[in-house]
């Protein structure tokens, strides 16, 4: 999905274990084709919540490739 600048991607898996089991959330912030951040949230989201997940907390996430902290505050503000 397309929105503003960013791609957002997310794929809901469920991970099961010997006595519980979780559904996460896999966030993939792409600037175009090239990954800049991702990662994996508890709970079941969908692409516009992660977007204002990622605006608001930029630092929870994992930057990719030679993306950096600064810049992804910088492309998140």
């Amino acid at each position: 999905m397309m929105l503003g600048k960013l791609n957002v991607a997310v794929r809901t898996f469920t991970q099961r274990g010997p006595h519980i089991t979780k559904v996460l959330t896999e966030v993939l912030i792409r600037m175009g084709e090239m990954p800049i951040a991702d990662r994996i949230i508890p709970g079941r989201w969908n692409q516009a919540q992660a977007l204002k997940e990622f605006r608001r907390f930029p630092d929870r996430f994992r930057p990719c490739g030679d993306f950096d902290r600064a810049k992804l505050n910088a492309v998140a503000a």
